[in-house]
């Protein structure tokens, strides 16, 4: 499975619960992704930006956090 496949289902699998560990995985992942895919990547984060800014979101992560990345 390639860096992009295994961002997309640890996003995926956790949902509302993604925390600080999950976001430090998917910037280490991230390293791996060409650059004809960095795209992709952007949407993947504000997919994650999205849900942290939900007012239901149980994870540990800010919008500051993702801001910073």
């Amino acid at each position: 499975m390639n860096a992009l496949d295994q961002i997309t289902q640890l996003v995926s699998e956790r949902g509302n619960k993604i925390d600080r560990d999950d976001l430090n995985t998917i910037m280490t992942l991230a390293v791996d992704i060409p650059l004809e895919d960095s795209d992709y990547l952007g949407s993947v984060f504000e997919g994650i930006m999205l849900t942290v800014s939900d007012p239901l979101y149980v994870g540990n992560l800010t919008v500051e956090d993702l801001e910073r990345v």
